[in-house]
């Protein structure tokens, strides 16, 4: 499911840090990819010593099956288009329809992919096709030792009439499904709130963003609640209260969780919000004494152990948000929160695109390093994905196109 705004929430779109808690057992690889062959587009000068890559999930246009992989190769500074496909062509439908969520563990990618019903795994050294996993309506992935957790719309529908009444639907609760990462087998399943977005893993819990976004459409009334699991019993065990059509959801290594929402679109605004484990209530991030209005948001990612996620959330926002005049130009701001309520506001980025979609935060050490943007453009064609220095004033260092709606990163 797409939002056609500009409150749509990079669903992924947390760069491989939602939850591979588990330090990877290195095997010894092959010098080179077969992926090296893949003609692509040099974008810029290449690096080593950070991140191999950074992979691309374009959405794709719903409907139309045409999701697709790229990634951004550091060490040649190339950029490859529609990676999967060119490295799976018995692969007969290609990735699928609706790309809507991208994790690595243990050097394999999941790729959630909720039109075609599907978590497709790959090796992410060479992008090859390891196993196909039958998810009903899945939306986002998060990891604990030996298991991966998947939210669902568990077949949850809505039709529109012409005149956009609705005609035929199917409101239920929404599902986490617990996947074994060894045999790719789903083990158990749990309901939760209506249409769960995001997931994240932290100490022994899953939290689970709820967003009703299918139920306002008969209801009239959004979720507004986090679903907290214990991981070991896989059994629910409370719920926070949070605001209106729930995104995101990101948990730092200290146990700080953040959740994105994306408002009502007439009364309440999108934003973030902040909870700790135990509370019942999240309370809203604000900036200088204005709410944090939210385009995209991204929780940073660390090089070396990319399962240690980084302890800031970045997030792209717009003051005016409810401007539906798609000739509009908008301002943009970039800021960061950390330790649950502390903001940093960065008055030297400025967006030079149309619409961002989706934000990749790649730290060094203790800082930023490059911010990732991808760009919708008009949801349709093909979006382009841009890259931004932070250590140069948060200069544009290259941009290209990519697949439709870019919406969704990782970093291998």
């Amino acid at each position: 499911m797409k939002w056609k705004t500009l409150l749509v929430f990079s669903g992924i779109l947390v760069c491989a840090a939602t939850g591979c808690r588990k330090d990877p057992i290195v095997d010894p690889l092959p010098v080179v990819s077969e992926d090296e062959d893949l003609a692509g587009e040099s974008v810029t000068v290449g690096e080593t010593g950070f991140f191999t890559k950074l992979f691309v999930l374009n959405e794709g246009k719903m409907g139309t099956n045409n999701a697709t992989l790229d990634f951004f190769r550091f060490a040649n500074g190339k950029y490859v288009r529609n990676a999967f496909d060119r490295m799976n062509p018995s692969q007969a439908l290609g990735l699928g329809d609706v790309g809507n969520d991208i994790k690595i563990c243990d050097g394999k990618i999941w790729a959630v992919i909720n039109n075609s019903g599907l978590v497709e795994v790959m090796d992410a050294f060479n992008e090859k096709h390891i196993a196909t996993i039958p998810v009903r309506t899945p939306r986002n992935i998060a990891f604990d030792g030996n298991y991966a957790y998947v939210t669902s719309y568990a077949g949850a529908f809505v039709n529109y009439q012409a005149d956009y009444t609705v005609g035929e639907h199917l409101i239920c609760k929404g599902r986490v499904y617990k996947i074994n990462r060894s045999s790719y087998a789903v083990v158990d399943s749990v309901d939760v709130g209506y249409q769960p977005e995001g997931i994240a893993w932290y100490d022994g819990r899953l939290y689970v963003a709820n967003s009703g976004g299918l139920s306002y459409a008969v209801t009239y009334q959004y979720e507004s609640t986090v679903s907290v699991i214990d991981a070991g019993s896989f059994k629910p065990i409370g719920t926070v209260e949070v605001a209106p059509n729930l995104k995101e959801v990101f948990a730092d290594p200290d146990g700080n969780i953040y959740v994105t929402s994306l408002g009502d679109y007439y009364m309440n605004h999108s934003g973030i919000f902040s909870f700790r484990p135990g509370d019942t209530k999240a309370t809203r991030v604000r900036t200088e004494g204005m709410n944090c209005n939210v385009t995209c948001a991204a929780l940073s990612t660390r090089p070396g152990n990319p399962a240690v996620p980084g302890n800031e959330v970045f997030v792209i926002g717009t003051e005016e948000e409810w401007n539906w005049d798609p000739a509009a130009d908008k301002n943009y701001y970039l800021f960061s929160v950390s330790g649950g309520n502390k903001v940093t506001r960065y008055s030297s980025f400025r967006y030079d695109g149309s619409v961002p979609y989706g934000l990749c935060a790649a730290m060094e050490g203790s800082g930023l390093k490059y911010l990732f943007v991808g760009d919708a453009v008009d949801y349709v064609n093909p979006g382009a994905v841009s890259c931004y220095a932070a250590g140069d004033g948060f200069k544009r260092v290259w941009s290209t196109t990519s697949g439709v709606d870019p919406g969704h990163f990782c970093l291998y």
